[in-house]
C-alpha cells in the first residue's frame, strides 16, 4: 500500500532535519534501524516456523495419529474384528492399538512428567525404520522464552538408535558459527554423527531435491556416496542440497538393510 503525501513529508522531515535539529535526526535513524531489525527478526522466525509446520505435523501424526479412540478408566479392548472395521472406514490408512499412561522420568537431579506410550512389536516394525527430526534452532526457542528446551536441543536420548545431526555454518537461527562448535551429543547409547552442510544451504529450500533425482550425474553421485569419502561434487550441475540428500539416502538404505537382516535372523530363528 502506497504512503500518503503527508506521511512521506513527516518521515523525510525528521530523517533530514536541519543542522540545529541534528539530534532529532539521530533519534529517528536509531528508531528506524530498531524497527527494521525487529520486524526482520519476526519475519525470519515466522518463516522458519511456518516452513517446518507441514513436516512437524507429519512427524506428530506418524506417532500419535490424527484420531484417537479411548475407553473408560479400565481401557478399551481392541480385538482384531474392531480393528478391521476401523481400517475399513474410507479414508483410514491404518489403525494401531496403544497403551498410554503418565509417568515420572528421573535423570540425575532432573525430574519430569512424561507420557509413556506402548504399541505391539508388529505395529512398531510396520512403521518406517528411520525417523527424521527437524529442529527449529536456538533462536526461535529463545525468542519464545523456551530457555530450558534451547539448552538441551542438541542432546540425543536413548530412544534414538542412530541420529544424524545436520548443521549450517554461520547460521543465526541455529546459533552456530563454524557449524561444528556445538555438535549433537548422545546421552547414552545412541550412535550420533554430525555433518556440516555447505554454507549456502537454506532452511526453507533444504527439502527441495527433485532436480537431483532427474539429473543422471547427481543421481549417480548420491548412489555412490559414502560418509567421509571426500568425493568432490559433480561440476556444471545443479548441486543444491546434494550433500544432505546423499546423507539422508545413505541413512535410509542402511536402515533398510538393518531391518532386512533383522527379519532374516528372525525367520531363521523360527
Amino acid at each position: 500500500m502506497a504512503f500518503a503525501a503527508v506521511e512521506r513529508l513527516i518521515a523525510f522531515r525528521y530523517l533530514r532535519a536541519r543542522r540545529e535539529e541534528g539530534f532529532i535526526s539521530v533519534i529517528a535513524a536509531f528508531s528506524l534501524i530498531g524497527i527494521t531489525l525487529g520486524v526482520g527478526t519476526l519475519i525470519v522466525v515466522m518463516a522458519v516456523m511456518n516452513g517446518f509446520r507441514v513436516e512437524m505435523l507429519r512427524q506428530m501424526t506418524g506417532i500419535s495419529g490424527q484420531l484417537g479412540i479411548q475407553g473408560s478408566r479400565d481401557g478399551l479392548a481392541a480385538p482384531p474384528e474392531m480393528l478391521a472395521r476401523i481400517r475399513a472406514v474410507p479414508g483410514v490408512l491404518t489403525a494401531t492399538p496403544a497403551a498410554e499412561g503418565q509417568v515420572m522420568a528421573v535423570a540425575g537431579d532432573r525430574v519430569r512428567g512424561v507420557v509413556l506410550r506402548g504399541i505391539q512389536p508388529d505395529d512398531l516394525r510396520a512403521r518406517l525404520p528411520l525417523a527424521a527430526a527437524i529442529a527449529t534452532g536456538r533462536l526461535p526457542r529463545v525468542l519464545r522464552g523456551q530457555f530450558e528446551l534451547a539448552r538441551v536441543l542438541r542432546d540425543v536420548p536413548d530412544s534414538a538408535e542412530t541420529f544424524i545431526g545436520l548443521a549450517i555454518p554461520f547460521d543465526p537461527i541455529a546459533g552456530t558459527l563454524a557449524g561444528d562448535e556445538d555438535p549433537y551429543r548422545a546421552l547414552g547409547s545412541a550412535q550420533v554423527r554430525n555433518v556440516v552442510l555447505p554454507a549456502r544451504t537454506s532452511h526453507i529450500g533444504a527439502p527441495r531435491a527433485d532436480h537431483l533425482a532427474f539429473d543422471p550425474a547427481t543421481r549417480a553421485w548420491i548412489e555412490r556416496y559414502r560418509p567421509d569419502a571426500g568425493v568432490p561434487l559433480p561440476e556444471a550441475h545443479d548441486v543444491a542440497n546434494l550433500p544432505m540428500a546423499a546423507e539422508l539416502w545413505f541413512a535410509i538404505k542402511r536402515a533398510w538393510c538393518g531391518e532386512a537382516q533383522a527379519a532374516a535372523r528372525a525367520g531363521k530363528g523360527s
